[in-house]
């Protein structure tokens, strides 16, 4: 128990003075869409957590500890380095795997599962080694949501004590407890990639290795308890239809981040996970003391159901809203911009498209008053900038026309900073959201084909004809 709260209490004064060394150093998130995030925050928890751990596993000569705090030392400066700088995916991969055989390295004298199995040796390095990978780099997508990491940490390592009565894990769960006032939200420090990499590196090899007598059946338990990140990742991959993690992190619909999308905000959908997370925990655990092979593949394909379940009805809710969400702005939209249905216009027209069906799944997270008042602002803006008579409207795609290069240039950047204010931004771009530029006549011809028949528009060249 001492050990328990002094780890707690380690862990949040290194995240106190990590913090202040990220402020001084500049080590801050960038602006971030998924969190509608507009303000930087410190990075480097993922340093903080590994600290206190490291100190109170010294302190308490936690032998167990040091292999995993050997060779998670340079998956933390890692982190810390990209936390500031870009890394290049190949050296990334390549620090993540030796780190990974350090830590394998430090087991040779033990057998994975794998091996207990009856594979080789090597083939049980290759199968714990890819699932490490895989994992690492499923919790680092879950890092787009305060406190999710850090309490599914916490989740996951107290129901792996329970499973494997090892003293270490507790220790491990007491780092990310402390850790979670600063990252529960709205978070004043975030993990960072040191911690998102971490969080998927203790998880994975905390477990690769077993004493238990039970090592065989315990398998599925262990995956019911890992079982949202799995289930998010196959997700985003089977959307995104890449292996690239740069573009799934990327990848705005995620299960956590739909949960906001569909009004629950950052808080009620965190502790929604949290209770998911610790119902599948509580799961494997029970399954275990019942110490019944068939019980337990029963509970693990309960648990798995359950998630695709939920994932569903995620899917069905938040297409409903986004539907209700798109009509309401249509409606707003025509409201605001009534403009003539004969509009002459040159055969290859040119000005700035923009589609606001993209921004509704972020506005629904406010009220019908948020997204009047967003096209408002978007009304009062474009009537200071150009005449509101350059406007057509279909649907939800609004086309400013008859616009030159450089006032296309300008118009652009000034709608984004509009969206900035709105909480609506998204990472690294040089255009906003739905906003496409229709300049050469390739441009303008693609505009005519997809748009043309619904702004009801004549052209030049018609109307010359038809008054011949």
């Amino acid at each position: 128990m001492l050990q328990y709260v002094l780890v707690i209490f380690l862990s949040l004064l290194s995240a106190y003075l990590v913090r202040r060394v990220a402020v001084k150093y500049n080590f801050f998130s960038q602006s971030d869409f998924r969190r509608r995030q507009v303000s930087s925050v410190p990075l480097l928890g993922g340093l903080a957590v590994w600290l206190s751990w490291s100190i109170v596993s010294l302190f308490f000569n936690a032998k167990d500890s040091y292999p995993l705090i050997i060779s998670s030392f340079p998956l933390v400066l890692l982190g810390c380095y990209e936390d500031k700088l870009r890394v290049n995916k190949i050296h990334k991969l390549a620090v993540q795997t030796f780190s990974i055989g350090v830590f394998f390295y430090l087991h040779k004298d033990s057998a994975t599962w794998f091996q207990q199995w009856g594979g080789s040796e090597w083939s049980g390095w290759l199968v714990h080694g890819l699932w490490i990978l895989f994992l690492m780099s499923a919790v680092e997508m879950m890092d787009v949501m305060d406190g999710l990491a850090a309490s599914f940490a916490v989740t996951a390592l107290v129901s792996f004590y329970f499973l494997t009565s090892d003293l270490s894990l507790l220790l491990l769960s007491g780092s990310f407890v402390g850790f979670l006032f600063w990252n529960w939200p709205r978070a004043k420090m975030y993990l960072g990639k040191s911690g998102g990499m971490l969080v998927g590196f203790l998880l994975a090899s905390q477990i690769s290795y077993s004493d238990s007598k039970n090592n065989i059946w315990i398998i599925p338990l262990v995956f019911l308890v890992l079982l949202y990140p799995h289930i998010n990742f196959f997700i985003s991959l089977s959307r995104k239809k890449t292996i690239f993690m740069q573009e799934l992190i990327k990848d705005r619909e995620q299960i956590h981040l739909k949960l906001k999308r569909i009004g629950l905000g950052a808080t009620k959908s965190l502790l929604l996970l949290i209770y998911f997370n610790a119902v599948m925990a509580t799961l494997s655990v029970v399954a275990y003391y019942q110490s019944n092979y068939i019980f337990s593949l029963a509970l693990f394909s309960v648990g798995l159901l359950s998630g695709i379940a939920h994932v569903l009805v995620l899917d069905y809710l938040e297409k409903r809203i986004t539907t209700q969400s798109a009509k309401i702005g249509s409606d707003i939209l025509h409201e605001l911009f009534k403009s003539s249905k004969n509009i002459l216009m040159p055969r290859f027209p040119r000005g700035v498209l923009i589609n606001f069906e993209v921004y509704y799944p972020l506005l629904v997270d406010g009220s019908v008053t948020d997204m009047k008042k967003f096209f408002q602002d978007v009304n009062i803006f474009l009537s200071e900038k150009i005449k509101v008579e350059s406007c057509m409207v279909s649907g939800n795609v609004l086309f400013v026309y008859n616009l030159t290069g450089p006032d296309q240039d300008m118009l652009s950047q000034q709608f984004k900073e509009l969206t900035v204010n709105h909480e609506l931004l998204k990472n690294s771009i040089s255009l906003p959201w739905g906003l496409t530029h229709v300049r050469e006549p390739q441009e303008s011809r693609l505009f005519i084909k997809k748009y043309g028949s619904n702004f009801l528009y004549q052209t030049m060249s018609d109307t010359t004809k038809k008054a011949a």
